[in-house]
């Protein structure tokens, strides 16, 4: 298992090849250029590959639109189908990026549990 931390964003590649990006820093205003920086490291960490990933943005209260608009035009640079978790409090924070969803050509979708949210991904794991 391998991490890296940036302003934002602790991520994990797990030994079964699914990246996990776990929002860190609540009290950091998400932007568009950490939410770009994020994104470039996670794309050197996992070696350009996009793979599974999971993003639980749960201590987050807020995503502004700029951030969901870079977000939304690099994902495919790093996974090739998204599981999100979210919860009651995360949910509408979520909201304005589940409307954008359908504009992406990989899977997306929302959980509330981990473990099922990562059964999902192991049906995109690269069996190599």
């Amino acid at each position: 298992m391998k991490t890296i931390e940036t302003a934002t964003t602790h991520f994990t590649l797990t030994d079964d090849g699914i990246v996990v990006g776990r929002a860190i820093n609540p009290d950091t205003p998400r932007t568009s250029q950490n939410t770009l920086e994020a994104l470039t490291e996670l794309e050197r960490f996992i070696g350009g590959k996009p793979l599974p990933g999971l993003w639980d943005p749960r201590v987050v209260d807020r995503f502004p639109a700029e951030a969901w608009r870079t977000m939304i035009s690099r994902l495919d640079r790093s996974v090739v189908a998204l599981a999100i978790l979210v919860d009651d409090r995360t949910a509408a924070a979520v909201g304005a990026f589940s409307a954008a969803m359908d504009s992406l050509l990989l899977p997306v979708k929302l959980f509330t549990d981990e473990g099922e949210a990562l059964r999902w991904l192991g049906q995109f794991i690269d069996p190599k």
